[in-house]
């Protein structure tokens, strides 16, 4: 029952959150939201404020911020590739992020971006995600 009011009331914060911010969020806020994940899922399962939440995120299926974070950026970035994210979307990022492909036709050419205030912006962490991926998910296409 817990898990289910966490699931409509503070899950669709978590997951708009980290596409709206990306990799924007300060580390000190970025902090207080991992805080308040681990105080909420400790309230649902009635432990202590000190105890540690590993097993509670594995056993209630919770994804960890950092997680979400990082699975929202991926499959922004895969729908950049495919060119089906949104329009305004796709032209900002290719403005602020300077798109090209690399020799291998798979990996975003980022060099340009490493200087820290390109890499705060979410367009930044969602081409670094996409590098990251395998080959196989690149070019699966997803309609």
């Amino acid at each position: 029952m817990k898990i289910n009011l966490y699931n409509a009331l503070v899950k669709p914060h978590y997951e708009y959150g980290c596409a709206v911010w990306g990799n924007a969020v300060s580390v000190k806020l970025k902090q207080k939201l991992v805080v308040a994940q681990k105080r909420v899922l400790r309230s649902i399962y009635l432990r202590p404020f000190d105890a540690h939440t590993q097993q509670l995120f594995e056993r209630s299926g919770i994804v960890k911020l950092e997680k979400l974070t990082e699975l929202n950026a991926q499959v922004l970035a895969h729908s950049l590739w495919h060119d089906v994210a949104p329009e305004a979307l796709t032209l900002e990022t290719k403005k602020s992020a300077i798109i090209q492909n690399t020799r291998s036709m798979n990996n975003f050419d980022i060099r340009r971006l490493n200087n820290m205030k390109l890499q705060s912006l979410p367009a930044y962490n969602c081409l670094v995600s996409l590098n990251a991926l395998p080959n196989e998910l690149k070019s699966t296409h997803c309609d």
